[in-house]
Parts: structure tokens; C-alpha cells; sequence
């Protein structure tokens, strides 16, 4: 079993701290993986994995609180280098942003930990014939 602190995806400044879930995998500082936070599924990086042989029950004892275990590793190599990381953190703190935030100005827009994303909305364009065709003003306008 593996104790992982997280970077959650949440802009809230109070909000702008490790979390700590459970894995069955170790994986590295700087990968995504998606947890549940509250009743969301939230994109977070991985800060620390700490390998235990403890049990789970055993070691929500020994934190005094109920863990939930991470429900996919998204990453298998970290996208955040050990120099990035360090570079986030200072950002956050010079900056007062969170540390999400800092971290998903450094990759590219297909890759940010965005779980809120708005699907893509596809437009249909028509091309109207060279024939005289009568429209109202609104047609035009359209």
C-alpha cells in the first residue's frame, strides 16, 4: 500500500495543500492521477508516494481519518521534472497562487488538469449557391 499526498485542482487559497489518499501503485512526484474530492472526481498531482505495509484500516488508525484510495493513475512519467516542481512551488509562493495553478501553467492546454473542461462545440457551416436566393433581413444577418 502507498500513501500519496496530492495537489488537488481547485482555485480556492484555503484549499491549497497536499491531500492524502491510498494506492495500490506507486507513483511518482509530478504525475496526474484522478481522485475523488467531496462528491467530484478531480484531477490532482502527485507531491509524495510513500510506500507502507500497513492496511488501510490500519492506517486510517493511525491518521485519525478516513482515507479514499486514488481511482487511476493518469500518468506513468511524470510531467512535472523535479526542477518544474520546485520552480511551481516557489511561483506559488512569490506569487500568492495556488500551487494547481502554478503547476498547469507549465504544460501544454491538452495535458492541464482541467476536470471542469466544456466538451468542444462543433460548428456547421453552409455555403449557399450562386443562385439568387430571396432572405429576410435576419437570414442575412445570420
Amino acid at each position: 500500500m502507498f500513501i500519496v499526498q496530492c495537489w488537488i485542482e481547485h482555485p480556492v487559497r484555503k484549499l491549497d495543500q497536499t491531500f492524502t489518499y491510498l494506492s495500490e501503485e506507486e507513483t511518482s512526484q509530478g504525475c496526474r492521477v484522478l481522485v475523488e474530492f467531496g462528491a467530484k472526481t478531480l484531477t490532482g498531482f502527485v507531491e509524495s508516494c510513500e510506500y507502507t505495509s500497513l492496511s488501510q484500516p490500519e492506517i486510517e488508525a493511525e491518521k485519525g481519518m478516513k482515507l479514499k484510495m486514488i481511482r487511476e493513475i493518469i500518468d506513468r512519467e511524470p510531467l512535472i521534472t523535479e526542477e518544474l516542481h520546485s520552480l511551481g512551488l516557489w511561483m506559488r509562493d512569490q506569487t500568492l497562487s495556488t500551487a494547481i495553478a502554478c503547476f498547469q501553467t507549465m504544460l501544454p492546454a491538452k495535458v492541464k488538469p482541467v476536470s471542469g473542461r466544456k466538451s468542444i462545440v462543433m460548428e456547421k457551416w453552409v455555403r449557399l449557391s450562386s443562385l439568387e436566393v430571396r432572405l429576410t433581413p435576419k437570414q442575412l444577418a445570420a
